[in-house]
């Protein structure tokens, strides 16, 4: 599949991965995607940090404050170009350089800051499974001759959404900050290059296919669809009222010539909180080694596809 870009990114990759359609829309056909209220706060913060000018039509109160709490370093919004195939004379047709911009680091590219805006709380977990710093990191490690890994940390500028009086949403920020730690090793480097190399070959070798359908047949399935919303919608309305009629006389059950209705119970356990603490100390280790056995491929995926139909807006 061709693109329409001359370098390769964390942001072509990260699409690509989770939604190819998305991916053809936007690399191929050069769609552009809707504008996106929280991305666009994040720039905004972004964009303070490098110029420490506010643009006018930015009225947040907390822009100046939360700022202030997060610090930066001189060389903001760094640009990295990257060629994992120098000095490879026979390279693959997938190979393209590698374009990253980070928002801040040091001098000797020891120490990478990440800024992330938005009302979903981060969390260390988070923040060792997200890949955009592996990316990153692969990218100072390859500029640095393989000699040097930076350690990152990602701050987490909280925002939250407001309702304004005309029914519009404004994100805001709260006031409340949070710095997260990551450090990597030369497996985790290997590991992402890797992924990113195979990718770069996927994309390349991908081709989007679509079967054009007849519009009297999509048609009539969201014709359908419509029916199904508003019998599923009647459907509960009635289950309402007789179970509020049941519970008024104090039975269990309803009857009519072709049905009834009856009360189903569901038993549940509580269990004592030491049994409860036992749970979650397993369930959370369990889960970090299924995590491992992820990234290093010891673990096998397995992919099932199912058909779903969403509406044209």
């Amino acid at each position: 599949m061709v693109t329409n870009r001359e370098h390769y990114s964390w942001s072509q990759q990260s699409l690509f991965l989770s939604s190819k359609l998305a991916f053809y829309k936007k690399y191929v056909l050069g769609e552009d995607g809707r504008s996106n209220i929280r991305f666009d706060k994040g720039k905004e913060f972004a964009d303070f940090k490098e110029t420490g000018l506010i643009p006018h039509w930015v009225d947040d109160p907390l822009l100046e404050t939360v700022a202030e709490a997060v610090p930066s370093y001189d060389r903001q919004e760094e640009k990295l170009m990257i060629d994992m195939f120098a000095g490879v004379d026979d390279k693959p047709p997938y190979a393209k350089p590698i374009l990253m911009f980070t928002d801040s680091s040091n001098d000797d590219s020891t120490h990478i800051l990440e800024y992330k805006t938005g009302k979903v709380a981060w969390t260390q977990e988070l923040v060792d499974d997200h890949e955009q710093l592996d990316f990153y990191a692969m990218g100072y490690f390859i500029r640095s001759g393989q000699t040097t890994i930076p350690k990152f940390t990602l701050y987490w500028i909280e925002t939250e959404d407001i309702e304004l009086p005309n029914g519009d949403i404004s994100v805001r920020y709260t006031g409340h900050v949070e710095a997260f730690d990551r450090e990597f090793t030369e497996k985790d480097i290997l590991r992402i290059m890797m992924k990113t190399l195979a990718t770069m070959k996927e994309i390349y070798e991908y081709e989007y296919e679509e079967l054009e359908l007849e519009d009297t047949f999509v048609d009539r399935y969201v014709e359908l669809l419509d029916q199904q919303e508003k019998i599923s919608s009647e459907l509960g309305l009635m289950k309402l009222e007789v179970e509020s009629m049941m519970m008024g006389d104090g039975v269990k059950y309803a009857v009519g010539k072709n049905g009834k209705f009856s009360v189903s119970q569901r038993k549940t356990w509580k269990y004592p909180k030491a049994i409860a603490d036992v749970k979650e100390k397993y369930s959370k280790e369990v889960k970090a080694l299924e995590k491992t056995a992820q990234k290093e491929k010891t673990a096998t995926q397995y992919v099932s596809e199912s058909v779903r139909f969403t509406k044209s807006k």
